[in-house]
């Protein structure tokens, strides 16, 4: 079947997924579904095409190879935010990145069911307690501004990695909260990050945990030395 070229895009967004389906070594269909359900807020498909087309690149492949596929799934998208937010606590910036990527998808307009709002998904009521504490009072229309989700969310994150003390048990506590993780610690906490994780009664939590930890480390084999 001759496959229409993917720049032109003459099909609608449907129809690119029927072609990376029907013709998943052809890169260039591929990407061009994956750029389609992307634009259209479907991550999911759009993963799915990535991983059946792509996944032994994404295991294997060479940054130069995952170029494509890194700018459009894993973005480093508000980049001298997050750097400026995290200025001198040693925190890896591929988690925060990771972070916001299972969020919101780096979508500042971002709002959950829950009303938690922006980037880094965060309730106005957690904002104000967190601003107080580093000089800010922002109203709920602020958080939609990636400079000020971005300095809250992470000064969030840093209030619960020092209050928790390891990565797995600080990403439990963003997502269920304090409250449930320090029951949980109490419980399993001496056990490990590993084994922590895979006791989470949550399955929502633990699958967040475990999406996080494993999308930061595929950020790392994307950007290697930062880049």
């Amino acid at each position: 079947m001759p496959w229409p070229t993917p720049g032109c895009r003459p099909w609608p967004r449907w129809c690119w997924n029927f072609a990376a389906k029907a013709a998943p070594d052809r890169a260039d269909l591929a990407m061009a579904h994956i750029h389609a359900a992307m634009e259209a807020g479907r991550r999911t498909a759009a993963m799915r095409t990535a991983w059946r087309t792509f996944g032994a690149c994404l295991l294997r492949g060479t940054p130069a190879e995952l170029g494509p596929l890194r700018d459009a799934l894993y973005p480093r998208a508000y980049a001298g935010e997050v750097t400026a937010a995290l200025a001198g606590s040693g925190i890896d910036p591929d988690i925060i990145y990771s972070l916001i990527r299972q969020e919101s998808f780096f979508d500042p307009k971002a709002v959950s069911g829950a009303g938690a709002v922006g980037l880094m998904q965060l309730m106005p009521e957690t904002a104000k307690t967190v601003g107080k504490k580093i000089g800010i009072r922002p109203d709920r229309a602020d958080l939609f501004s990636p400079v000020v989700n971005i300095r809250l969310g992470v000064a969030f994150f840093r209030e619960r990695l020092a209050e928790e003390g390891t990565l797995a048990a600080t990403l439990a506590s963003y997502n269920a909260g304090q409250n449930r993780v320090a029951i949980w610690n109490a419980g399993f906490g001496r056990l490990g990050e590993e084994l922590f994780t895979e006791f989470i009664p949550y399955t929502e939590t633990r699958d967040y945990v475990r999406r996080i930890t494993t999308n930061a480390m595929l950020y790392r084999r994307l950007y290697p030395s930062g880049k």
